[in-house]
Formats: structure tokens, sequence, C-alpha cells
């Protein structure tokens, strides 16, 4: 039966005063659960008053300092960083191997070291899994802590999958130990995981799952991923209004490293070409604070570059927008490639490469253990295609989309393509939407902005691109290696499709829609 936090704090407190210090330790280590949800702070105080040989005998006695100086309320310093603060002498078992695996591996996540983080975790998963039942016994008021950090920096590096077997490992244990607080950790963090791939039906079950946290100091790391969670299945209900005042209620103070995620719903729902500006700036600015490694690899990459191509193309700088898409190193099988390249294909089919849609889509729909979210937006782009192009299978394909939608309630990735073939598909279907979710999706087909310059070729972008930084017809032939004649060939096929017939004309679409060369492959 778990002690109340007052006796808790007297024991402690008559330890210290007796300096029965492995005493002191061994009981820290046996109410580590409660102490840690009750009252952190007297174990930091508990902690501090070890004398330094003592830390140094037992190093999980020193990380647990070093852990709790991080998270514990109070007016002490706060950090996302983890430094050495007190000594620690080697690892006297599995379970300080685990435990200075644990914290190696979330220092390295905090850096934006994803692989070495990843690497770190697995390599404590299977230490844990090769561990004798004794051991485990040992430890067992610890592991929903650490297999939850191992699952958040696999989250983080882009391993979707490996997070949600660690969160649902950490959850297992903390309902074993009845640690309340491990329990809403984790299935808040499952509850998001799922939401984002689109498991809408078992992100809600986690959501039920979710105790009552109450103002307990450590609720905000366990309702921020939920809240994002229900942010994301209101966005897959197309209930924007309801979805918006949430993520304005979101305090992301408890859960910093959640503000990508954050700023990607955000982006999902901007209504406004002024909040759109705001929004970028807000993800500038935070971006120039976080570590490089972080900006530019993880989940946290994907979720900004996704965002910012969402605001720009509210902005209507569509191949801006497309840029935005490059560059970010996520592992080619996770959820966040997968949704990059998804947002390629649709801006693909806006500007009619329906060719090039047909045959990426197709590709994404095959791909092995692709997340619902994934399925139903490459299959309803597949279906628009397919539509577009004549293939009589486009109303089968619509209908395996309709009917995964339906089954998980996730209906805005009905509508990342260009919409233009959906009212189409709509009438020759025979599964059917719901009406008020058919309407919206009818409304956002019939309200795409369409950027001609998307639809440009590599090398009509390489002339154009020379044109518009003032070189003569003379120059451009010169600087791409072509004939003069190439080159206003060229040229007149930019304004066909630009729909403009003078060089004026063509400079003002080009500002008008924040035109930048796009670097890639010419795909039909």
């Amino acid at each position: 039966m778990a002690l109340r936090s007052e006796s808790l704090r007297i024991t402690m407190d008559a330890l210290i005063t007796a300096e029965a210090w492995e005493d002191l330790v061994s009981f820290i280590q046996g109410n580590w659960t409660e102490l840690l949800a009750q009252d952190p702070m007297s174990a930091r105080e508990a902690l501090e008053a070890l004398p330094d040989e003592v830390l140094v005998a037992h190093p999980r006695a020193s990380l647990a300092k070093g852990y709790l100086d991080r998270i514990a309320p109070g007016d002490h310093a706060h950090t996302m960083r983890f430094r050495k603060a007190t000594p620690a002498g080697p690892p006297r078992g599995v379970f300080d191997e685990l435990v200075q695996l644990s914290i190696r591996a979330t220092a390295r996540r905090a850096s934006g070291e994803y692989d070495a983080a990843e690497k770190m975790a697995r390599e404590a998963r299977e230490l844990l899994d090769a561990a004798e039942s004794s051991d485990r016994e040992q430890m067992q008021q610890a592991l929903p802590e650490m297999t939850y950090a191992w699952g958040y920096v696999r989250e983080l590096a882009g391993d979707l999958d490996g997070a949600r077997r660690e969160f649902i490992d950490s959850y297992d244990i903390a309902l074993m130990i009845d640690d309340q607080m491990g329990r809403a950790r984790a299935a808040g963090a499952l509850a998001w995981i799922d939401a984002l791939s689109g498991r809408n039906t078992e992100a809600r079950r986690w959501l039920d799952r979710l105790p009552e946290v109450g103002d307990a100091w450590w609720a905000g790391r366990s309702v921020v991923p939920a809240q994002l969670a229900e942010a994301m299945l209101l966005i897959g209900t197309f209930e924007l209004d309801d979805a918006r005042r949430l993520l304005a209620r979101i305090d992301l103070r408890p859960a910093r490293e959640r503000w990508p995620a954050h700023k990607l719903l955000s982006a999902l729902l901007v209504d406004s070409h002024v909040d759109a500006v705001t929004i970028l700036a807000e993800i500038d600015a935070a971006s120039a604070a976080m570590p490089e490694e972080r900006a530019e690899r993880g989940e946290s990459a994907a979720f900004l570059a996704i965002a910012r191509h969402r605001l720009l193309a509210k902005l209507g700088s569509q191949s801006a927008a497309r840029l935005e898409l490059n560059g970010v190193v996520v592992p080619p099988s996770s959820l966040g490639a997968k949704m990059i390249e998804l947002w390629k294909i649709a801006d693909d089919a806006r500007s009619g490469r329906v060719e090039r849609v047909e045959r990426s889509a197709t590709a994404l729909t095959l791909s092995p253990a692709a997340s619902p979210w994934v399925m139903v937006a490459a299959l309803a782009l597949k279906a628009g295609a397919e539509s577009a192009l004549g293939v009589p299978t486009a109303s089968r394909t619509w209908e395996s989309a309709v009917a995964l939608a339906n089954r998980e309630r996730l209906y805005s990735a009905l509508s990342i393509g260009d919409g233009r073939e959906i009212p189409t598909l709509m009438g020759s279907s025979s599964e059917s939407l719901p009406p008020e979710i058919a309407v919206h999706i009818l409304r956002t087909a019939g309200s795409r902005v369409h950027d001609p310059f998307l639809a440009l070729t590599p090398r009509e972008h390489v002339v154009l691109a020379a044109r518009l930084r003032g070189l003569t017809v003379g120059e451009t032939a010169e600087a791409v290696f072509v004939s003069v004649n190439t080159v206003k060939t060229q040229l007149r096929t930019v304004y066909r499709k630009i729909g403009v017939t003078t060089f004026s004309q063509l400079k003002r679409a080009a500002s008008m829609h924040g035109y930048i060369p796009l670097p890639q492959d010419d795909g039909g």
C-alpha cells in the first residue's frame, strides 16, 4: 500500500537525521513511484542530503537527483539540457546500466542527436528483455518512466511503431503497479501517435483510458499530447472551430518539445492570411532556438516542414511552399516521410501532373504497414488521378478511400488533393459519406488555389529563373547551354502555362504566387 505524502516525508527526514544513508537510498528506490507522483520536491531534497561518496556508490541515486533537478516543480532552474551536476560511479548491475542508458538517450534526444539516442534506447530495450526476472522486479518502480523515455526517443526520431510498443509497455507496467502518473503519461502519448497516424478508433480508446489527473504537478506532461490527439481527431471530422479553441487552450510549458506538433496542427487549421503570417513568424523564431540537428532531422523537422508548406500555400506561394518539403532528414519508412511525400503528390495534383500523381500515389498505397491517414490520402489522390485519366477503376479506388475514412472517422485526408475530380467521384461511388462531411469536402475542393508555376518542367524553371534575374534571352541561352531558339520556345510554353502574354504580366504573376524555381526531376 502506497504511503501518503506526509508519511513519506517524515520517514525520509528521520533517515536523514540519523544519517542512515543506505536505508534512505533503499527507501527512495522502493517508493519511487509514489514520491515522483506525490512529492518530488521532498525526494529531491533527500537526494541532495546524500554525501558525495554515497552518490558515487549508488549511481542510480545520483542520476535520480539529476532527473528531479530537471523535472520537479519549484524555484530551481529547469532545463531542457542534461548536465552532470552530481557524481556517479560506474554501473553496478542491469538496473544501473538501464538508468544510465535512459539518461544518456534522453540527453541526446534533447539535442537532436536522434541516431545516437535511438541506438541507446534500442540497447536499453535489449538489455531489459534479457534481464532476469529478479532484476525486473527490482526495477519495476522505475520501468514506466524508463520505457516511456525510450518511446519518446523513438517517436521524435520518427519511429512511431517502435515508440508505440514502448508506450504500451510503459502503460501496462504502470497499470500493474498502480502508477497513475505513468498510466496518464503513456495513454496521452499513445492517443497522440494513433491520432497522428489516423488510427482514430484506437486514439479514442486511449483517451478513454486516460485517468483523472486533476492539478497534479505532472498533469501537463500527460495532458498536452492527449490534447493534441483530440485536436487531430477534430480536424479529421472537420470540427475545425472546436479544434482551434482546443489548441488555443494548450499550455506547452510542461511539454516544450511538443511545440512543432502544435504548430503543425495550427497550420492545418489556419483560416486567414494574417494568422498564416503570424504562425510562420512564430515558427521561425522558435526554430532559431532549436539545436541545429533537431531543426533538420526527425519528427519535429517533418512537422515544421509541413507546417511551413501549408502556411505558404495559404498565402498563395505554392512554389515556395513546395521547397519547404525538401531536405528534411527522416527515415524513408517513417510517417513523417510519407506525409511529406503525400503533400508533394497533392501539389502535383493541383498542377495537373496526373500521370505522376497516379504513379506516386499507387506506390504509397502499396507500401508496407501504411497508416490509415497515409492510406486514405493516397487512395483519394490515386482516385482523382485515375478519374482525370479516364481509368475505369477510379470509382472503386475512391470507394476504398471512403470506406476506410468512414471506419476511422478520418475525413480530412480525403481532401488534400486539388479536388477537381471529387464531385465526379462522389457521384459515381456506391460508398457514401455523412452528408455534412460531403458538403465540407465539396466546399474545400471548390476553393483550391491552383499555382500554374507548379506545372513547369525543370528546364522551364531554369529558363524562367534566368529571365526573372534580368538575363536577356541570349544570356539565358548561354547560361543554360542551349540555343536562343530553344530558349524562345521554352519561354512561349511558360507564357502559355502561366496564362500571360507579356514579360511584365509574367513578373506580376511570379510575385503574386511567391514564385521560387523548383529543383526537381521532370515527371510528366
